[in-house]
């Protein structure tokens, strides 16, 4: 029910108001799948209270591992660690086993690791009290920031109303942040559930913690119920629940009273549902902090449904540190009660919890699709609502309902910067600073509105420039076709992004389509207006070709070219013609701009390639299995029969210099969306490419025979390579991309029919997949020639990938390929920092015979796999040399070490 009344009032919404939104907008469909999930939790909640009795009385071939049997004293001053290890290694390795600390004792246990897999039905039964050593001068420093942590465990149920406590008064005193006069120290977590799935923890308390009391890491479908945290308010960063790199956690009824955040969900999150919470002292319950020394983070589908916050010193908060990336989305505050809460509503992305300034940065992580319903009470401070969002990645598709916040002394007031949003009903106090979509680009500040700056226009004169119709170009109207949208992210917005599209439309140097003859209905063919507006706008110095906004214009296959034509103003839509005549036998371009010199694509227009009527008639290749599929019935349906074979690239350039792309939509394409080919001085930036996930050989960006390439801020969503870079490429610098669906980030395949091919100096960094059939991937044909050498991957966030890091020097994308021992050699590939979630494989390094892969280095890898899914392989190495700079996770065993014995000096490859 609540979910069918939430959308209807989005839809009344766009009705009254005339809000340009899709219900989806703000998440509300991934919502309403976490919505079901957790009822579906609750009634197995049901279930198993009523297995409890039977639990409780240990009967029916239930074997109890008492750890008092195993030699445990219980008087708090006795070590019993060794007693705790002994017993849980019976436990868990005995089916239907409970591991059992008896009521009425206190157990001081040292710093000590449960590591599972355990046998079927294990209760972990805490009716005692386990107790953390006093000291930190005597702290194991081979674990300083954990105390006990359970790892590789499912199906496992912890109750029995016990306590877990951290004793960690002496940490606080010597906590930086009560005397600063201290150095800053790391302090133990008390209890962590680690690579964990299907975990249950009802009926505990947890008090007095050294640092976070509760931590979930690495884990899936963990319930949390009927439980109480408690610490000092001002104790320091103890946090209560800690939730990170995890899916689909409930937490329920539960008490929390602690010096730092209540629940804090930070990077790597997802479906998080939590009910009935009591919240205060503390913190708040947070969304952070993210984005911390310039990271990626990912959080999205975030429920908080029923709570109560008393005198914390925040309520709902969003906390971003500046120059991160990634992106916040789909998340839903309701049903929230605040009683004398500092900040009850707030959105920080300036936070910083630093000795020092932290520094002014653009770049930031993107929060979007946050919801606020029903929230009342009183505020601490007057700004009972505060979105300071950052300049150059506003916060976006803000949505507030029934909100009423008062303070003590007077009305309560808003604090907007960068926000964009609107409300529905009453909204106390008034968010009337909340910016509209079509207002975006303008920041409010408490000084007022910040004007537009123009950006400097090139001051070469413009000569020798042409369109081209390309061939087949016939005069016809052609009716409008279908178009899917495949895309999963917003778009992130760029701190260079200029507003060229504020210029007058009477302007002498602006050549509007509209006043050569263009229509923008969608069916009249404009291709003519182009044409003339292009040839008008390059003889003119420092000329602007408009495209305008509200328009959809229909145009053929044309080619734009001339050595000097500069800025393009794209607001409007551009649409490809879905006529088999349009096409002739088949072309290789839709829209092409050839040997141009410092030219500007930008604005908020679309072009539509309506790729629909081309897909399918084609195989897709899988990397990972190396079999062929089929393609879906959903493509094999579609009217692709009368369509060429040769599928176009939607928007390509060729032998130009300067180039810069910002700011449009490029969609649908029937293959590539956007190239470059022989160019130089690329910019790509702030700009979005999406097709469905299986629109066949749709890469989103394709880079050949290239250099000085740069592609960042940047979302893409495609049925192949999200990115792809080919020979001819270097000092290529990729970063702050989302990807997914699509197959990746990729470098090659190089090397097709015996073929040379040379990449070098390539930087891909900062990065989100999710979804994608591969993460990095560096792919070769056998037979080839040549090299791959000075790659970095760096900080790339994978969630559901299939697999992460591939080295594939037996790519194949047909039936089948001859065996060749020659190969494009590939030497100094480094990966750091690569984290998340796999479906598949978590590293596949398949490197020739004949020309082994050297200097492959691993630093700080950590994947984890997608639980309950199907078979998961070990990571896969074959020649591949190199070296493990720091433990992965899972173990990269296979990696050779050293060199092999015939090592390429790629100084005498010459490409």
């Amino acid at each position: 029910m609540a979910q069918a009344c939430l959308f209807l009032l989005l839809a009344l919404l766009i009705a009254v108001q005339g809000v340009a939104i899709q219900v989806d907008d703000f998440g509300v469909l991934e919502l309403n799948k976490l919505e079901a999930w957790s009822e579906d939790e609750e009634m197995e909640e049901e279930k198993e209270k009523a297995m409890a009795p039977r639990l409780h009385s240990y009967g029916g071939g239930v074997t109890v591992v008492n750890v008092d049997s195993l030699g445990a004293v219980g008087d708090a001053i006795t070590d019993d660690t060794e007693a705790f290890a002994d017993a849980w290694k019976i436990a868990c390795n005995a089916s239907n086993a409970v591991f059992l600390v008896p009521e009425g004792r206190r157990y001081l246990v040292k710093p000590l690791r449960f590591n599972g897999p355990c046998a079927d039905n294990l209760l972990v039964q805490i009716a005692g009290e386990i107790v953390a050593p006093d000291e930190p001068n005597d702290w194991d420093p081979k674990n300083p920031r954990t105390w006990l942590v359970f790892s590789g465990l499912k199906g496992v149920i912890f109750q029995g109303g016990g306590i877990i406590n951290g004793s960690g008064s002496k940490w606080w005193a010597s906590s930086c942040k009560i005397n600063k006069k201290n150095p800053c120290r790391e302090a133990p977590t008390a209890f962590t559930i680690v690579s964990s799935s299907a975990v249950r923890i009802s009926s505990l308390s947890f008090k007095d913690s050294q640092q976070i009391h509760f931590t979930v890491s690495h884990s899936d479908a963990v319930r949390i119920s009927d439980v109480n945290v408690e610490a000092p308010g001002n104790s320091p960063n103890t946090d209560g629940i800690h939730i990170s790199q995890s899916s689909n956690i409930l937490i329920q009824n539960v008490k929390i009273g602690t010096g730092d955040d209540c629940i804090s969900i930070v990077n790597g999150t997802s479906n998080i549902k939590m009910k009935n919470i009591v919240c205060g002292p503390g913190h708040g319950i947070s969304v952070g902090s993210l984005g911390k020394d310039n990271s990626t983070a990912v959080v999205m589908a975030i429920v908080l449904d029923t709570a109560v916050l008393t005198d914390t010193t925040n309520g709902v908060r969003i906390k971003t540190w500046q120059g991160g990336s990634g992106y916040v989305r789909a998340l839903r505050f309701q049903n929230i009660q605040m009683n004398n809460v500092s900040n009850p509503i707030i959105i920080d992305q300036f936070y910083c919890d630093s000795r020092t300034p932290c520094k002014n940065q653009t770049s930031a992580v993107s929060v979007s699709q946050v919801m606020y319903i029903n929230i009342s009470g009183t505020s601490r401070s007057a700004n009972a609502i505060k979105f300071a969002c950052s300049d150059t990645v506003p916060c976006s598709k803000l949505f507030l309902a029934n909100i009423n916040l008062q303070t003590d002394s007077g009305t309560a007031e808003t604090f907007c910067n960068s926000a964009i949003g609107f409300k529905y009903g009453s909204v106390v106090p008034s968010v009337d600073c909340l910016l509209t979509a079509d207002k975006s680009h303008i920041s409010k500040h408490s000084d007022g509105n910040r004007g537009i700056k123009r950006p400097k226009m090139h001051t070469e004169f413009f000569h020798g420039c042409e369109a081209k119709r390309v061939r087949y170009w016939k005069k016809k109207k052609i009716g409008n076709g279908g178009s899917g949208d495949g895309s999963r992210h917003g778009s992130p917005l760029s701190p260079s992004r200029p507003l060229l599209s504020s210029l007058a439309a009477d302007d002498s140097t602006t050549f509007n389509v509209l006043n050569y003859g263009a229509k923008g209905d969608g069916v009249t063919d404009d291709t003519e207006a182009f044409q003339s507006a292009w040839d008008a706008a390059c003889k003119v110095e420092a000329s602007t070709m408009v495209v305008p906004a509200e328009h959809e214009f229909l145009v053929r296959p044309v080619s734009f070219s001339g050595p000097y034509c500069q800025p393009n103003i794209l607001d409007g839509t551009i649409l490809a013609p879905t006529s088999a005549s349009a096409w002739g036998s088949g072309l290789l371009q839709w829209l092409e701009f050839t040997k141009l010199k410092g030219l500007t694509v930008q604005g908020q227009g679309v072009i539509d390639g309506r790729g629909a009527a081309w897909w399918g008639g084609t195989q897709s290749y899988d990397p990972v299995s190396l079999t062929l599929h089929n393609p879906s019935p959903v493509i094999n349906a579609m009217l692709h029969s009368e369509m060429p074979s040769t599928k176009p690239t939607a928007l390509r350039f060729y032998g130009s210099t300067n180039v810069t792309v910002t700011g449009i939509t490029i969609r649908n394409s029937p293959q590539c969306h956007l190239k470059f080919d022989t160019c130089t001085a690329v910019s790509v930036y702030n700009m979005t490419i999406s097709s469905p996930g299986d629109s066949l050989n749709t890469d989103g960006i394709h880079l050949q025979n290239s250099v000085d390439v740069s592609v960042h801020h940047t979302n893409l969503a495609c049925g192949d390579d999200c990115i792809s870079i080919q020979t001819g490429c270097s000092n290529i610098r990729i970063h702050n991309i989302n990807c997914g669906p699509g197959h990746g980030i990729s470098i090659g395949g190089l090397g097709r029919d015996n073929t040379k091919a040379c990449v070098s100096n390539v930087t891909v960094r900062d990065i989100v997949l999710q979804g994608t059939l591969t993460g990095v991937r560096i792919k070769t044909w056998q037979g080839g020639s040549g090299y791959v050498q000075g790659v970095l991957f760096s900080n790339i966030q994978v969630s559901e990938v299939q697999s992460p890091i591939v080295i594939d020097q037996f790519y194949c994308d047909r039936g089948s390929c001859r065996n060749q021992s020659s190969a494009v050699a590939l030497s100094g590939i480094t990966y750091e920092r690569v984290q998340g979630t796999y479906t598949v494989k978590p590293v596949h390094l398949a490197c020739s015979d004949g020309v082994p892969c050297t200097d492959v280095i691993l630093n700080t890898v950590s994947l984890q796999p997608v639980q309950e899914s199907y078979h998961m392989y070990d990571p896969f190495c074959w020649q591949a040399f190199g070296q493990l700079e720091t433990p992965a996770q899972p173990p990269v065993d296979c990696l050779l070490a050293g060199r092999p014995a015939k090592h390429i000096q790629y100084i005498h490859i010459i490409c």
